[in-house]
Parts: structure tokens; sequence; C-alpha cells
């Protein structure tokens, strides 16, 4: 009888086994879609920290409190900046000041322009009169000289106020001229289309440089007040009032309480069917709603499974870690999730 065993065991025992290796395999390869592992929501920590060097003025939070977007962490000192702020606002005050005066200026030498120039005109235009009588009784006086009624001696009056009537009008006229020449530059200087008018416009570069400076130092004054980015709970606080915070030094760690990643620890022999894109459903342990997924990258570094992917003591000995991107509302960090992995739509 035993040698019926060996002989049976001798014959068919390698068969059997490359079977059965073949069956386990085929059984991975119909089952991996959908194959469910082992998941848990992640979240990493916010580093809120400042971009300059300051002095902690007051600190508001401390470990384990809840603290909402916009809620205020810590105050840093703005001492220098705001000593700078004063000055540049006081600059930009003076230089609208100067703006007004040469604006005032300009629209008083633009009024006094056209006055003179109305005036000048009337005066043009009374003795553009005068010349035109001198002129006509300059004539009819040649009349009479030529008929023989009157003597020419009569005429040269007549003639030099004929003259001076005339020169009267030129030298009017050419003031108007230059009274037109200067009611155009005084208009000038208020308004030149679209850009600013010639006397102001060195005024107003001066003026945007302090601006665009001031804004700019408001903005550093600004983020000294540091803030919450999320709702989230405070884990660590590493500086307190009066040390000195380097720049890009972390204040404080915050841990989101609500995450849109999710990582699902993947047994090694289901490697070869998740990919980045491949959808997946996750199921919490805990019986909330179900959520929607799409891998987005697969560790290639095998290590060992996570206290939080094992169900049971030593299930899976080493898996590769796959990142998952969660659709809508996220899950609170930490909590454990199954993975489904769904087929691709094209079928893979």
């Amino acid at each position: 009888m035993h040698w019926r065993v060996e002989d049976v065991l001798h014959r068919w025992g390698p068969k059997a086994v490359m079977l059965g290796s073949m069956g386990f395999v085929g059984a991975l390869l119909f089952s991996s879609p959908g194959a469910r592992v082992p998941a848990f929501a992640d979240a990493d920590a916010v580093r809120v920290s400042s971009l300059e060097s300051a002095r902690v003025l007051e600190v508001r939070v401390q470990p384990g409190d809840l603290v909402e977007p916009g809620d205020v962490l810590a105050v840093l000192d703005d001492g220098p900046i705001a000593g700078r702020v004063a000055m540049l606002e006081a600059e930009l005050h003076r230089q609208g000041a100067e703006l007004i005066d040469v604006e005032q200026d300009a629209q008083a030498t633009l009024l006094s322009a056209k006055a003179s120039l109305v005036e000048a005109q009337t005066q043009l235009n009374s003795a553009s009169g005068v010349a035109r009588l001198a002129s006509e009784r300059l004539a009819d006086q040649q009349k009479q000289v030529t008929a023989g009624l009157a003597t020419t001696t009569t005429l040269a009056p007549l003639r030099a106020g004929a003259a001076e009537a005339q020169a009267e009008v030129s030298r009017l006229r050419a003031r108007v001229n230059f009274l037109k020449q200067a009611a155009g530059a005084a208009n000038a200087r208020l308004d030149s289309g679209d850009a600013p008018a010639p006397a102001l416009q060195a005024q107003t570069q001066a003026a945007a440089v302090v601006a665009e400076e001031l804004a700019m130092l408001q903005r550093r004054r600004e983020a000294l007040t540091l803030r919450s980015p999320v709702t989230a709970r405070v884990a660590t606080v590493s500086y307190r009032t009066g040390e000195v915070l380097p720049a890009e030094a972390v204040l404080a760690e915050l841990l989101p309480t609500s995450t849109l990643g999710a990582t699902a620890c993947l047994p090694e022999q289901l490697a070869g069917f998740v990919r980045a894109g491949t959808p997946v459903l996750l199921e919490p342990t805990d019986g909330t709603a179900d959520r929607q997924g799409t891998v987005v990258e697969v560790i290639h570094q095998i290590s060992r499974a996570p206290d939080r992917c094992q169900q049971r003591p030593n299930e899976f000995g080493w898996i590769r870690p796959v990142r998952i991107a969660v659709d809508g509302e996220g899950f609170v960090p930490g909590q454990r999730l199954s993975a489904i992995f769904l087929p691709l739509e094209d079928g893979t």
C-alpha cells in the first residue's frame, strides 16, 4: 500500500503542483479587477511659516485647537515695515498736494490766457474798424485832390492816421496769435489725450512709484499676520511669544480635518492590474457614504504594510502604496477604507 502511494505521488505530484499554481494565477487574473484591498484616508500636514524673519508678538493657538480658514495663528512684529509705510504715506500725500497745485496753476494760467485772448481779439476788431475808416477817408480825400477840390497837403495827415491804424492792427493781430499759442500750451498742460499732461507727467510717475512701493509693503505687513489656510487641528506650535521666527521657519503644523486623498495598500500580486487612471470605489469601514476616486500614482517601491492597512496582524507582508484622488467631499484623515479597483473604460 505504501509503495502505491509513493508511486502516485511520484507520477502525479509535479503535475498537481503545476495545475494548482496555474489555477491560482488564473484566479488572480480573473479576480484582479474589482479586488478589494485595505486603504486609509491621508492628509499631509500644512506647515505655516513666514517669508521673512520677524519677532513673534503673539501666538493665539495651541496644540489641539481647531481652526478655520482665515483664523489668526500668530502675529509677528511689523514695526520696521510700519515706519516705512508711514513715511511713504506722507510722501504720497505731499506729492498729491503738489499735483493739485500744479494742476490749479495750469488752470489759472489757462483762464488768464483765455481772458487776455478775448480782450486782445476785441481790441483787434476795434482797431480793424478804425483802420478801415482811416483808409476810406484817405481814399475820399485822394478823389478830392484828383478832382482839384483839395490840395495834396491835406493827404499827409490822413496817410499818417491810416498807417498808424494799420500798425495797431498788425500789433494786435500778433498779440492775438501769441495769446492763442499761450492758451493752447496752458490747455495742453491739463489735457494731452490718454497720456498724462506734460506738466503733470513727472509728478504722476513719481507718485506711482511711491504708491507701488507702499502697496508692496502693505502686502508684506499683512503677511506678518499668520493665518490658517484650511479647516484643521493644530498639531504643533514651534515658537513662543518674544522669540524670533527665522524666514521660512515653520511656526505651526496643522492637520486638516478632511482630505481629498487616500492611500491603498496594494498586494504585490495585484500590482500589474492597477495603474494611474484606474477608477476606484472607496468604502469607509464605518458605514458612511462611499466615494469615487481615481488612481494618481502607483509607488514602485515595495514597503511593509502599515498598521492601518492590516485588518489582521501581518495580513499583507509587503505592498505597493497606491495614491488615490477622491472625488467630492473628503474623508477624515486616518479613516479606514476598502478600495475596490474597477476596470478602465477600455476594459483593462
